[in-house]
């Protein structure tokens, strides 16, 4: 299932269901006091969908490339540089998202900053480092 146009993104549907994957995981983390890893995970993935959403409304960003940045720098953070190769999935992935037309270098370059910051973000939030 591909959603090619912009616009296409922001339907009621998708939007929920982004909204409700990332936001009850979190609130149940949180609630229960879930491990601060996973609950840094969480947090980074919740931020991603609001964040992308919120570019969305006048931007195509990649989220595929978002996504695949956030992982590989969570789990990068978590385990030191013996995971650092996981990084080079973010500029394989956008290579691949440029190659099939799906997205410009830009949107990909946005996304991968993206995912990698609010990552970044959630573990300082948190006070993980």
């Amino acid at each position: 299932w591909h959603v090619s146009r912009r616009e296409e993104r922001l339907q009621a549907v998708p939007i929920l269901l982004s909204l409700l994957a990332t936001g009850v995981p979190l609130i149940v983390l949180y609630v229960w006091d879930g491990p601060r890893y996973l609950l840094a995970a969480s947090l980074a993935g919740f931020a991603l969908v609001l964040f992308n959403l919120l570019v969305t409304v006048r931007w195509k960003i990649s989220q595929n490339v978002s996504s695949v940045a956030l992982g590989a720098t969570l789990i990068t953070a978590v385990h030191g540089m013996a995971a650092a190769p996981l990084l080079l999935l973010i500029p394989l992935v956008g290579w691949a998202r440029v190659k099939v037309g799906a997205h410009t270098v830009l949107q990909v370059v946005a996304g991968g900053v993206t995912g990698a910051a609010i990552t970044l973000g959630a573990i300082w939030f948190l006070h993980l480092w």
